[in-house]
């Protein structure tokens, strides 16, 4: 995804570059340049939303900015669409109504419309749909006794609530392409479990951590408003 992001950037960089060459070397060479540019930029962008919306670890923000990015494409799409449209009308008008002077293709012109057409409809139906929701994050669950999180490959962690020693989050440098903020549920005799914010079950497992005695929400704040490497305690047993 970063590399998509990196060509694109690279590609939306070097058409006002080729403009200014074009405008200093007067050279047909820049204006090619400028073409590739714009066709390149285009296909990235679709290429980067697409990976946005297909994210395996997708974050609000990463969701939002898929939809954002389909936004474009759909509006290209629509403008193929029209154009198609305007070329069958074209072409049907003057081969089976009236001729009109200034129409100088054929009846193979028609060809080219229905292509755009099709093409059209398909960019705004793929501009703001997912292939799939994504690999299983797992989910956590709570009951009076202790915490459970089942993995993706059916794997399970847990720590019952008497012997949960230590809360923390683990935050990373990842974000925001992927869920960079980790619940660390310390236990006995290194136990416990980790929860990445974005599995199912943490919004309602949160109220309840918050319901530990001392437990500082000023440490969770913080640790929302991280975007390195480092570990917040939001909790620890009395000695």
């Amino acid at each position: 995804m970063k590399k998509t992001a990196i060509k694109l950037g690279v590609s939306i960089a070097a058409m006002p570059l080729s403009i200014l060459m074009l405008r200093l070397a007067h050279n047909g060479f820049f204006f090619l340049l400028f073409m590739a540019g714009l066709l390149f930029s285009i296909l990235y962008w679709f290429d980067l939303g697409h990976q946005l919306r297909n994210a395996a670890n997708k974050t609000r923000f990463i969701r939002f900015l898929g939809i954002i990015m389909g936004m474009p494409q759909a509006l290209f799409g629509l403008v193929c669409v029209s154009i198609g449209l305007a070329i069958v009308v074209w072409v049907l008008y003057n081969t089976f109504v009236d001729r009109q002077p200034e129409y100088t293709g054929g009846f193979l012109a028609f060809g080219i419309g229905p292509l755009l057409i099709l093409f059209g409809i398909g960019l705004p139906v793929s501009a703001f749909r997912s292939e799939s929701n994504g690999p299983d994050r797992g989910h956590v669950a709570f009951d009076a006794e202790q915490v459970t999180r089942t993995l993706p490959d059916g794997r399970i962690e847990s720590v019952r609530w008497a012997d949960l020693q230590e809360v923390s989050i683990l935050t990373t440098d990842e974000g925001p392409m992927t869920d960079d903020v980790i619940w660390m549920l310390h236990g006995q005799d290194n136990g416990g479990c980790a929860v990445p914010s974005e599995t199912e079950g943490m919004q309602e497992l949160l109220p309840r951590l918050q319901e530990l005695p001392g437990f500082d929400n000023e440490a969770v704040l913080n640790a929302m408003g991280s975007a390195g490497n480092a570990i917040f305690i939001c909790w620890k047993r009395a000695l």
